[in-house]
């Protein structure tokens, strides 16, 4: 049985009798196997403590973000190395991090950074934010929610 095969059902196994927050850091680690795979930059995702059961829409945030901190980090960064992290916030809420040791640079022509405005605009209307910090040490695209109702 090849690698993908055996990751795949494993995914499905952990699905299939899995509850919703659960299912999420299976689908967040997929995405990041997914793209060491496809662009060779190694990729790791951590889940800092649990997360409180979450509803469709904020779950579907989460995955979001986390899909456009790996595209930004593929198309702009010039990344080593990538983490995708979920972390309960004291609050109730639970917070996202995708962050990448790359140049912190955007090259010239790159895009309009549109996909994080959208995100942006989508976390506010479920009272969250989303944050894009690019530095000497790379970049870091951080959404936090507050708990649902």
């Amino acid at each position: 049985m090849s690698e993908a095969s055996r990751a795949l059902r494993e995914a499905l196994l952990a699905l299939s009798d899995s509850s919703p927050e659960r299912a999420l850091p299976v689908e967040l680690a997929e995405h990041c196997r997914s793209f060491a795979a496809r662009t060779g930059v190694s990729c790791r995702f951590v889940q800092l403590g649990p997360v409180a059961p979450l509803d469709a829409e904020r779950t579907a945030i989460l995955v979001a973000v986390a899909r456009e901190g790996l595209v930004n980090a593929e198309k702009h960064a010039g990344a080593g190395t990538v983490i995708v992290s979920l972390a309960p916030e004291e609050s109730g809420g639970v917070q996202l991090t995708v962050a990448d040791d790359g140049t912190g640079e955007t090259p010239a022509g790159a895009g309009s950074g549109l996909g994080v405005r959208m995100l942006a605009d989508r976390a506010a209307l479920l009272g969250g934010t989303v944050r894009l910090v690019q530095d000497e040490d790379g970049c870091t695209l951080r959404l936090v929610l507050p708990a649902g109702p």
